[in-house]
């Protein structure tokens, strides 16, 4: 029988993704000159930035770490390959649909399209880069079959993320900064699988959360008050950026893991890849809808913006679950829209 459903992983992707939508919109109003900057709203922004897209890469290493059921070179090539058919094809489809409306509509949008090579291969746009980075790392982070192992694997993205960090004013190519950048939330993710959640359910864990609480929120203050977030080759924004992320990640999880019911934020994680993959589409359509009517209003703009940017992507889901054009966002419905749960044992 398979277990049940680890409604902690979609509290986390559903809290993440709402906070995908809403940055990603409001960056959309910002640069269409609809809305004014401010210093309090982009240090929010900055520090929201630090953590909500490290979330998903957590959530993805632990369940390919605690539900993969790679085994040997062979196996974990297998099983590569699966997740970069399933995470590839929405990828070109939804990257070339987003190019061609920017291509159509180039005079109304915020950044005209490059060439679609170069957005496909060269430089991944928002949001669809995520999905590569993906890819790379399942391929480049195999399961580990002992602490030993996983415990290397850390210390490894640790050693990246380091350089990452003190490597400063360097442009690095897509592949590079994906993996030196993302592989330590992956392999973070990865050792969660070995440690378990348990330890966010005691008082110990909830203190901890507490007070990663109180210094995150004290660490984005003083950054956003030194205006750190606007230098971004300083090695000190990088390190900040990093530094509040693993301030909140724990933040985040004892939250999840305490919530006591499956509610919205589970079922809209359980969503979460349409929204993913189809916000920016329907927000920027919204967005240029209402501009071509002459309404420049924010009170009207953002509700709309948001409307858009989760109601769209669910309709267009459920009509292409009607047309059965689902697998163009789930290649593999059945074990792509849901977590495989039937766990093998862990050997080592």
């Amino acid at each position: 029988m398979p277990a049940a459903r680890e409604n902690w992983v979609d509290a986390v992707k559903g809290g993440a993704i709402i906070l995908v939508a809403v940055c990603h919109g409001v960056q959309g109003l910002f640069l269409a000159r609809l809305l004014p900057f401010h210093v309090l709203w982009w240090g929010i922004e900055a520090s929201v930035y630090c953590f909500h897209i490290p979330l998903f890469f957590l959530c993805s290493g632990y369940l390919w770490q605690q539900y993969g059921r790679s085994s040997g070179w062979q196996g974990h090539l297998r099983a590569t390959l699966e997740k970069a058919w399933c995470l590839g094809v929405p990828y070109i489809v939804f990257t070339t649909l987003s190019w061609l409306l920017k291509t159509i509509c180039a005079h109304s949008v915020n950044q005209p399209p490059d060439r679609l090579w170069h957005d496909l291969v060269v430089a991944p746009v928002a949001p669809y880069w995520f999905l590569p980075a993906l890819i790379l790392l399942f391929f480049l982070l195999p399961r580990t079959r002992g602490v030993a192992g996983w415990s290397a694997t850390f210390s490894a993205t640790m050693a990246a993320e380091a350089t990452f960090v003190a490597w400063e004013g360097t442009v690095w190519c897509f592949p590079v900064q994906a993996v030196v950048r993302y592989a330590f939330w992956f392999a973070a993710g990865m050792g969660l699988a070995w440690s378990g959640t348990e330890f966010f359910r005691r008082k110990a864990g909830r203190c901890l959360a507490a007070a990663c609480t109180l210094s995150f929120l004290a660490g984005a203050a003083i950054t956003s008050a030194h205006g750190l977030w606007w230098h971004p080759t300083w090695w000190s924004c990088k390190a900040a950026r990093w530094g509040l992320g693993v301030l909140a990640c724990p933040m985040v999880l004892a939250w999840a893991v305490g919530r006591r019911r499956d509610g919205l934020l589970e079922w809209l994680g359980r969503r979460s890849l349409p929204v993913f993959l189809m916000h920016t589409v329907f927000a920027a359509a919204t967005r240029i809808g209402l501009t071509a009517l002459g309404v420049r209003t924010l009170w009207i703009h953002v509700p709309a913006m948001l409307a858009a940017s989760f109601a769209g992507p669910l309709c267009a889901m459920r009509i292409l679950e009607w047309m059965r054009l689902d697998g163009l966002v789930h290649p593999r419905r059945p074990c792509a829209a849901r977590i495989e749960l039937s766990k093998e044992g862990r050997q080592g």
